[in-house]
């Protein structure tokens, strides 16, 4: 049986230091990129369903690898940031 691993989803643009901490621990990185660089949180002017897209990532993640979906984290900065809270309130798909 393949061990699961955590899935950590980064919401923001510099990855050179979280480069290292995927290589030297046991979790999968995934580094999604809002419309227009940038997470609907309400105020812009596009209307993306941000919240059902990472849905759809952590869905097809999980089921094409050995990602463990209840183990789903999320960091972001900046609107990064305000996505991933947006994320914990509106959904129960972060840990």
């Amino acid at each position: 049986m393949e061990m699961e691993v955590l899935l950590k989803i980064f919401f923001y643009y510099n990855l050179s230091e979280v480069h290292k901490l995927i290589d030297n621990n046991n979790f999968v990185g995934i580094f999604p990129q809002g419309l227009e660089e940038s997470w609907n949180l309400g105020e812009e002017a596009f209307k993306a369903d941000d919240v059902a897209w990472v849905g759809e990532i952590i869905k097809t993640i999980s089921e094409k690898s050995f990602v463990d979906s209840s183990s789903v984290y999320a960091v972001g900065i900046s609107n990064g940031a305000g996505m991933v809270n947006k994320l914990a309130k509106e959904s129960d798909m972060l840990k």
